[in-house]
């Protein structure tokens, strides 16, 4: 007969063992893996998630869109890109895109811009909202260069009633943590 107390360790090992291979592959499960031709960007499973192939060329802007992910629901997140000039940097192609849009639109107003680290690069975070009808939206957009490029990840959620600040929502996080340089 065997010893109790081995069969109750050998129970709680199986147990163990089979909580961690269903959290491993419920966590895999959750996401969709998309790729670019620089990037890999993973969506929680139910986003509508769509890779532009080719890219969108946003003339207004002067950016290409890449990705566009739960569309017309919040939180959405969009990729865009644009080339850095050879005699420009990516502070200067972020103040150049942010003087078009604040002159563009008359509903945007500034919130906040901090350098942060995400994915282990030093990235431009700004923070801005928007009245789009009810309610007013937050934008949280991360500027990155990668070779030779600048990126832009925007992830946009319902704000206050006013143009308050508001913390940024967990799945954008989530969504912006998703994004990766190959």
């Amino acid at each position: 007969m065997a010893n109790p107390r081995f069969v109750c360790n050998l129970r709680i090992c199986i147990v163990l063992t089979s909580y961690v291979f269903t959290s491993a592959c419920s966590t895999n499960a959750d996401y969709i893996l998309y790729e670019g031709d620089d990037f890999t960007f993973s969506a929680p499973t139910g986003y509508k998630t769509k890779v532009y192939e080719p890219t969108y060329f946003d003339s207004s802007t002067n950016s290409e869109l890449l990705l566009f992910s739960n569309v017309g629901h919040y939180p959405f997140f969009v990729i865009h890109r644009q080339k850095i000039p050879s005699e420009s940097d990516l502070d200067t192609v972020f103040a150049d895109y942010m003087s078009i849009i604040s002159g563009r639109f008359s509903s945007y107003q500034f919130m906040s811009q901090n350098m942060i680290t995400i994915n282990n690069r030093t990235a431009i975070e700004y923070m801005h909202c928007e009245y789009l009808g009810e309610p007013y939206v937050q934008s949280r957009e991360i500027w990155m260069e990668y070779n030779g490029w600048a990126y832009s990840l925007v992830c946009v959620h319902p704000g206050s009633g006013t143009c308050a600040m508001i913390p940024v929502s967990d799945q954008c996080i989530r969504l912006a943590e998703g994004f990766h340089f190959k």
